[in-house]
């Protein structure tokens, strides 16, 4: 990436052209709240980005551009007085000029990439005024406090745990066990906050969707539990979670690659050819869907905030845990092999274990971890198969366990061909 910044000649250019964007979705924003009167017009706005562009340029730069912005917060000073006469408080106006003002520096002293981004994101504000607000109301004060929380822990904690090894029969440093949980809980929250502020309402595919994102065994376990108040003719949770599966698969792409590339790269193909063919099957058994009453507004509470301290330091424990299986596991591959317990692992939770592979300071080649994790995913179909069976209605059980048993025993035959 280029982050050089422009010649004054494109910074010139990029300062007009987006102080007028500007003030075409400032113009627009009060047009949509039903407002004739405003602080100038788009023009306005072009000469402000120019001015601020201009005497940034000076020689005496810091004096001429400050003098300039006291000039113009005058005038807004005056705008913000005439508005609260009129009962009218709100400060879009003076900020949006402000902001204005400060592109021309922007583009003079950073990459033009930034000086967009910037703008962008003041149109992008000024368009999701409704959003916004619907936004900030579903999220609670304790949502705030678990997220200021674990950004102290991420930002501040993380960077200061140590380097070095705990002991010699465990082969992982704080600073590793830490970063698995940001990072497993920063993917999770993800599909968190989706579900809850952008599709609270969703129909059981998508939540089976965004469900596989945090937990594809969390969202088939309670997906099976729904189907007792469905159609048992209704292939719809059959797809919701087969597609859970299919999410968990790119899941581990992801969830890989942030530890290891050159594992994530060898094992990319298998299981995203994988997580392809299980979204598949969970489209066509979708498509066949026979719609009844309630059964596209059924909710499905899939997780808990993932960024709750407790569930971080559950994640924690596991990962110590599976840390010293793995240990275990190869220094007495009598008793039981790294394969054995990758299998095992798949019937509780994969991510501890196969970021425990890839953290941990134990001698294990790329392709045994690549193995490892193809058969823990394998061992978590045939989980998730399991509680289809014990939980959902009988047709349901049948297509969604079978999708899955499938999925699992496609798996183990690929490490036993390419073995």
């Amino acid at each position: 990436m280029n982050d050089a910044p422009a010649p004054p000649l494109i910074a010139f250019g990029l300062t007009v052209a987006l102080s007028f964007l500007v003030g075409l979705g400032l113009r627009e924003y009060y047009i949509e709240q039903g407002r004739t009167r405003y602080f100038g017009t788009v023009r306005t706005y072009v000469f402000i980005g120019m001015l601020g562009f201009a005497l940034f340029q000076l020689p005496q730069q810091s004096f001429a551009y400050l003098f300039g912005l006291a000039a113009l917060s005058l005038f807004l000073l005056t705008y913000y007085r005439q508005k609260l006469e009129e009962g009218s408080p709100g400060l879009i106006g003076v900020l949006t000029a402000l902001l204005t003002y400060v592109i021309g520096p922007l583009a003079l002293t950073n990459p033009p990439w930034f000086v967009i981004l910037f703008s962008v994101s003041i149109l992008f504000v000024l368009s999701a005024k409704q959003r916004i607000r619907v936004l900030s109301e579903r999220i609670s004060q304790r949502e705030v406090v678990t997220l200021a929380t674990f950004l102290t822990l991420a930002g501040v904690i993380l960077p200061l745990l140590p380097r070095e090894e705990i002991a010699p029969f465990l082969p992982i440093t704080p600073y590793s066990i830490w970063m698995a949980v940001v990072v497993s809980t920063a993917i999770s929250y993800l599909s968190y906050g989706l579900q809850t502020f952008v599709w609270p309402q969703k129909g059981l595919f998508l939540a089976g969707l965004l469900g596989g994102l945090y937990s594809s065994t969390a969202a088939t376990l309670i997906i099976a539990r729904r189907t007792r108040y469905l159609d048992a003719e209704s292939n719809e949770a059959s797809g919701a979670m087969v597609a859970a599966t299919s999410m968990m698969y790119f899941r581990l792409i992801v969830l890989i690659a942030v530890f290891d590339l050159a594992v994530a790269a060898q094992i990319a193909i298998p299981v995203a050819v994988l997580g392809l063919l299980a979204a598949g099957i969970a489209y066509g058994l979708a498509r066949r869907h026979v719609a009844v009453s309630g059964a596209a507004t059924v909710d499905v509470g899939i997780q808990r905030n993932p960024l709750e301290l407790s569930s971080a330091f559950l994640f924690a424990f596991m990962f110590i845990l599976m840390a010293l299986a793995t240990k275990f596991a190869l220094d007495h591959r009598t008793i039981i092999g790294l394969r054995e317990l990758s299998f095992l692992v798949g019937f509780y939770d994969i991510d501890p274990f196969i970021i425990s592979l890839l953290q941990s300071r134990i001698a294990i080649s790329r392709e045994e971890i690549a193995a490892a994790v193809i058969i823990a995913a394998a061992g978590n179909n045939v989980l998730k198969a399991l509680y289809a069976v014990i939980f959902a209605n009988r047709a349901t059980a049948l297509r969604s366990a079978s999708a899955l048993v499938g999925l699992a025993a496609l798996s183990l035959a690929y490490l036993v061909i390419i073995s």
